[in-house]
């Protein structure tokens, strides 16, 4: 049978309680903390001394015993992000139901636009090299300027040309020849972002590229940003015949299809042609120009009409589905219940302690809590 643990079961079940806690507050911990954590428990209730300290093995056997339990990777979030809930989202369904019920629920009407950059420079990657080879290091292109490109697709699949901004004042003539879309644009601002006369620009760009066939009016469902909502902006939309639905603030990772489903791949292709052309040419630089190509090229032929229609789909947003929102919302959020039943008192207590002082109790010996460093 083997050595009984070090901490007895009552200690074990409190620290596990507390690692719920934390997972509860958004804050979840891992080996290090919980070490730290049984260690100073182990200190007190055994009066070890205080150079003795729990090791990996003990982390875990630790695991094995408490099942319920798992390593997980942590997605970093910001608290902004974190604190849309489900009364938001429930308000957003209604509201943009009604908002799909002017255009018949039509995917072909429903629209959604977002931005993106990237900087066409390399990242490290993994390669392959002799084997005496100790550090290894490739080659940067020198160029720094970022390139931010204005997508909109739609529910349907279809995908409007993409407008590309760039830093400075003026385009050159071999970077409107780079331009392989038809009825792609480049403008310029002065950091190369977005920004209210450049968004109300686009309007136009958007409302000439639309399919005559496409009834009107369409909705365009994009986030709050700043340089998307005026009264220019509003008035332009409504001259050209288009419904805004802002999503929710801070939601864009949940509701934003571009975001959830269409970025992720388009960049990763961006980077893969960068490092195909340096590899071609190892001389090359990346210049402004070289990007829009290869992005105008990614953006046609590697992003794909299914995945886009996916994206709205999964995200609730076409057909409108309250149940996939809610699941969207989920995966950021901690379970309401704790997958290990667990004495309610003890969690609110961990928890109402943890968000007025600095101090937890992670133990207790005959009944009484033992007064711990909360986790750091």
């Amino acid at each position: 049978m083997g050595r009984p643990p070090v901490l007895r079961k009552e200690f074990e079940d409190d620290l596990v309680t507390s690692i719920v806690a934390m997972e509860h507050e958004g804050v979840p911990v891992g080996c290090r903390q919980i070490v730290d954590k049984a260690t100073e428990i182990l200190q007190v209730v055994h009066d070890t001394p205080r150079d003795t300290k729990l090791t990996s093995g003990w982390y875990k056997r630790f695991l094995e015993r408490n099942q319920d339990l798992k390593i997980a990777k942590a997605r970093t979030l910001s608290k902004p992000r974190n604190g849309v809930d489900k009364d938001t989202v429930v308000e957003f369904f209604h509201e943009l139901a009604h908002s799909m019920s002017r255009v018949d629920m039509d995917p072909s009407r429903v629209f959604n636009m977002d931005e993106t950059s990237f900087s066409p420079s390399k990242t490290s990657r993994k390669v392959v090299v002799q084997r005496t080879t100790k550090n290894v290091y490739v080659q940067e292109a020198t160029a720094s300027a970022h390139v931010t490109i204005v997508a909109c697709v739609a529910a349907n699949g279809t995908k409007i040309p993409p407008l590309f901004v760039l830093p400075g004042d003026t385009v050159s003539t071999l970077e409107c020849d780079s331009l392989s879309i038809p009825g792609a644009a480049i403008t310029t601002s002065k950091k190369g972002w977005t920004n209210l006369f450049i968004c109300r620009k686009w309007m136009s760009m958007l409302n000439s590229s639309i399919p005559i066939s496409t009834p009107c009016p369409i909705l365009l469902i994009l986030d709050g940003c700043s340089s998307h909502y005026s009264e220019n902006i509003y008035d332009a939309a409504t001259s050209f015949d288009i419904l805004l639905q802002f999503l929710p603030a801070n939601s864009t990772h949940l509701f934003q299809p571009l975001d959830v489903t269409g970025f992720r791949p388009f960049k990763h292709a961006i980077r893969q042609e960068i490092w195909d052309l340096f590899w071609t040419d190892v001389d090359s630089t990346i210049k402004k120009l070289y990007a829009i190509k290869i992005a105008c090229n990614v953006w046609a032929n590697d992003t794909s009409s299914s995945a886009i229609s996916a994206g709205f789909v999964c995200t609730g947003l076409c057909p409108p589905s309250l149940d996939n929102m809610m699941y969207c919302l989920s995966l950021y959020k901690p379970a309401e219940v704790a997958k290990k039943d667990v004495e309610e008192s003890w969690i609110q207590r961990c928890c109402g302690v943890l968000c007025n002082t600095n101090v937890k109790s992670f133990g207790r010996v005959g009944g009484t809590a033992l007064p711990l460093k909360c986790f750091t």
